[in-house]
């Protein structure tokens, strides 16, 4: 059993109360990892806060400037043109020739009439006004802390390694 004076003492540091308590009866000589308790001590500190209470108050403005949009498009059906092709066919050493020509054309859309309308209002302020209370209620707060000091034992080793 490794024997260890008991020491207490309160100390105040900036309206901290800190208590030191040294009880070491628990504390075996033999350890496995070899180490010895030398200083066990815990700490209690204490530091009081007082109620308090934050007030706000603000205004936003907002000026909003509202547009709204219109756009029409009117469409017909139709068909379009893909491509025009016209062949001729000539015969040799003859005086007939022949002529073909050919459209070919896709179904769509044909554009009718297409409009694009911009309503401007006039300006106009929005205000919000807002006011908070924070409150907060007294508090003490407690911080708990447990230490212990070790040294490492001293150990002998008998094994002797030949050097050549």
């Amino acid at each position: 059993m490794v024997q260890i004076k008991l020491q207490r003492k309160i100390e105040v540091i900036r309206q901290e109360v800190c208590e030191y308590d040294l009880e070491p009866e628990d504390f075996e000589e033999e350890l496995e990892n070899g180490m010895i308790p030398t200083q066990y001590s815990e700490t209690t500190t204490i530091i009081p806060r007082p109620a308090y209470e934050v007030y706000s108050h603000g205004c936003r403005l907002n000026i909003i400037d509202e547009q709204r949009f219109k756009e029409e498009v009117q469409v017909r059906p139709g068909i379009r043109q893909k491509y025009f092709n016209t062949t001729s066919y000539i015969y040799p050493e003859s005086s007939r020739r022949r002529y073909k020509s050919s459209i070919q054309f896709i179904p769509g859309l044909k554009t009718k009439h297409y409009t694009s309308t911009v309503y401007t209002f006039p300006k106009w302020a929005q205000r919000t006004y807002s006011s908070a209370v924070k409150h907060r209620d007294a508090e003490t707060l407690k911080w708990y802390k447990c230490s212990v000091q070790m040294e490492a034992k001293d150990f002998v080793s008998i094994k002797l390694i030949q050097v050549s």
